[in-house]
């Protein structure tokens, strides 16, 4: 049997056998489960001791951004490595199929990702110094928040120069290769990214930063020659405009540079990136996925994302527990609830994840903040009859009851290959589904194990939950409450990811 050489470079790491069959390694920047009987022998590396801020203020680069960073305070808000209010104290629990066992978050790590523009990236904007820096802040969210154009007290949320650097930081770590499905499937499905998407979309991640009410956009076009460069708020279609004839570059993160700290990574960003007019009206005016493994920071944060930590375990199924308080902007109302993470790279979901609740579930999800506007909320799910049903309440109000059990096929699914491609022909077989609440899945998603897209495969479904409107400076909150009998715990109320589509766009978009 091949041995692994288990090397850590973790600070304090701890680790406790379970049945005699299994060492956990518990640090701050992966948690594994490996079979003893695979360990050749451990050994303890290079340890990475200071947090992001403590990080980030030793770079010579970057002076004028860390003075503002510390002028908000905002630094204060970069130093968690744990959540010390949160505590499980089981390591593994009953699974989802009750004859197995599934890992369960007993710990959370916190993390924290920053973009930082350079001194000589900020010297092309002629900010030269901290009080230019403030200047430009004052321009940009002066205009976009008029109402709070006199807070001048930089620790205030609502001051500009706060907003500017706020915006600039997230709370969950990620490499660059982390930000998006792109490195997601290339590194961890093992997949290729340009095959499994087709090239035709830029593959991107939306991630809600540390301004309130903002939302960010990491994409990889996947531009010729260059297939793994994030870019930040870009819009378009590889090195070219979209189909609406737009083209925003964005800003490009710099693959050559990666800050490290214990709790998190910065990234040296290329051009000056701001939740400005030009991001909300223009950027963001598109069709928003938001999948289930990134609503919350905690999945990223605690290594969950598209993996398991029982990858050497056979014998384990696939699957996450996450208690009550486990996951931000995820609320657990009732002691019934048992929520999961699962993941395969061979699901045909949009990312091979999932968010499973069953039994007497009831959550409340804080929806991702889009910019002011009018947008269809839909759930992306796959049907079948082990699925489950629930009631929704959009803040607070009764929208509908979702039932999951829907097979595509009852309510008239046709393929667009059986409807053989005909344009007319499809658009009256998607208005028979969006009468019925449905849309097809994502047409730019190919399964991996049929190389179809979710639109041609009868399992993949989008739920249309309402049409709402938000001033983009509040929250929204989706309540999923169980409306079936739990049938001994084996119906699945399954998310695959939050879709928000601005509705002038809906017409383009199938």
């Amino acid at each position: 049997m091949k041995k692994i050489l288990l090397a850590l470079a973790l600070p304090c790491a701890t680790s406790a056998l379970y049945a005699q069959e299994f060492l956990h390694v518990n640090g701050y920047w992966s948690s594994d489960v490996i079979p003893v009987e695979h360990i050749d022998h451990i050994s303890f590396g290079e340890v990475v001791a200071e947090t992001l801020p403590e990080v980030m203020a030793k770079d010579p680069n970057i002076k004028i951004f860390n003075e503002a960073l510390q002028l908000t305070g905002l630094c204060d808000s970069l130093r968690a490595i744990y959540d010390y209010d949160y505590y499980f104290e089981h390591a593994m629990v009953q699974g989802f199929y009750r004859l197995q066992q599934a890992y369960a978050l007993q710990k959370l790590r916190k993390g924290y990702t920053a973009f930082v523009e350079t001194d000589k990236i900020l010297a092309l904007y002629g900010i030269g110094s901290l009080a230019d820096l403030k200047a430009y802040a004052a321009k940009v969210y002066d205009e976009m928040y008029p109402e709070d154009a006199g807070v001048t007290d930089p620790t205030d949320r609502r001051n500009s120069l706060n907003r500017f650097v706020a915006y600039h930081l997230l709370d969950r770590k990620a490499t660059q290769s982390e930000l998006t499905a792109a490195g997601i499937v290339n590194e961890r499905a093992g997949r290729v990214a340009d095959t499994y998407f087709r090239s035709r979309i830029d593959i991107a991640d939306w991630y809600e930063t540390m301004m309130p009410h903002s939302l960010l956009k990491c994409s990889t076009p996947l531009l010729p020659g260059a297939p793994d460069i994030v870019y930040i708020n870009r819009r378009g279609l590889q090195d070219h405009a979209d189909d609406r004839g737009v083209l925003v570059e964005g800003a490009v993160l710099d693959p050559s540079f990666q800050g490290v700290a214990i709790n998190g990574y910065y990234h040296y960003v290329g051009g000056i990136i701001a939740y400005d007019k030009q991001t909300q009206e223009v950027v963001l005016d598109e069709q928003i996925i938001v999948n289930n493994s990134t609503i919350s920071p905690e999945l990223m944060n605690n290594g969950l994302r598209c993996s398991t930590p029982f990858s050497f375990a056979l014998s384990v199924d696939e699957e996450v527990f996450l208690p009550a308080g486990a996951l931000k902007n995820v609320r657990v109302n009732s002691e019934s609830t048992r929520m999961y993470y699962m993941f395969n790279k061979n699901w045909h979901n949009a990312q091979t994840d999932e968010m499973m609740l069953v039994e007497l579930f009831d959550v409340t999800i804080k929806l991702p903040p889009v910019p002011a506007g009018t947008y269809e909320l839909n759930i992306g799910h796959s049907a079948g009859p082990q699925r489950g049903v629930a009631c929704a309440y959009l803040d607070g109000e009764f929208i509908d009851t979702l039932d999951f059990r829907m097979v595509a096929t009852s309510i008239g699914w046709e393929s667009d290959k059986e409807l053989q491609n005909d344009e007319e022909a499809i658009a009256e077989n998607d208005l028979l589904l969006f009468n019925q609440g449905y849309r097809k899945g994502l047409p730019y998603i190919y399964i991996p194990w049929s190389g179809a897209s979710q639109r041609e495969n009868e399992l993949c479904l989008r739920r249309i939950i309402t049409t709402f409107t938000t001033d983009g400076k509040s929250d929204h909150y989706l309540r999923l409450k169980n409306a079936a009998a739990p049938d001994d715990g084996y119906m699945q109320f399954m998310i695959d990811y939050i879709e928000l589509c601005p509705t002038h766009l809906l017409p383009e978009y199938k």
